[in-house]
């Protein structure tokens, strides 16, 4: 089995993730932040987020539109992975912690609760799709170890984030 079934799974996947968390922020993150934000000097990162993920939109279009030229699309993935990591720190220094300091411990659960629910919401839609990358990719028994091991996982760092939230 040739890596490029692995790779291409992986470009879809990181594709996905990418544009299923920019779509959960929007939903519910930034809303619950502007609420405390006075105007939009007060927290630039969020008053330029809808500009930045409509860009990483389009970086992820690219990409996609890349397959079957690798060392284009290889090319190509940095952009977003990059926009992503600025965007990540704007986020970091500026509206994260703006909500850590005004949003009570219970509406963060909530929001919590909320995002990790509409992620699964999102990504229900593209299980056949990961699924099948999977098994391209793996052997069978890798294959189920994988999903077993990312459901565990998954798992896992819920309870870990519910935990750390409710010591807050």
């Amino acid at each position: 089995m040739t890596a490029e079934p692995i790779r291409d799974a992986a470009v879809r996947r990181l594709c996905a993730a990418l544009e299923i968390h920019a779509l959960v922020e929007e939903e519910f993150f930034y809303p619950a932040v502007r609420q405390f934000a006075v105007n939009s000097t007060d927290l630039p990162a969020l008053s330029k987020s809808q500009e930045e993920h409509d860009h990483m939109r389009e970086l992820i279009k690219s990409v996609r539109s890349l397959q079957g030229q690798r060392q284009a699309q290889d090319a190509s993935v940095a952009k977003p992975v990059n926009a992503v990591m600025h965007h990540v720190a704007d986020e970091e220094t500026q509206p994260l912690p703006l909500a850590e300091r005004e949003l009570e411990k219970e509406r963060l659960a909530e929001l919590g609760a909320q995002t990790t629910a509409r992620k699964l919401e999102l990504s229900r839609p593209r299980a056949a799709e990961l699924a099948t990358d999977m098994s391209a990719a793996s052997p069978v028994k890798a294959t189920l170890l994988a999903v077993g091991a990312l459901v565990a996982g998954s798992m896992f760092l819920n309870s870990l984030r519910a935990t750390q939230i409710s010591e807050q």
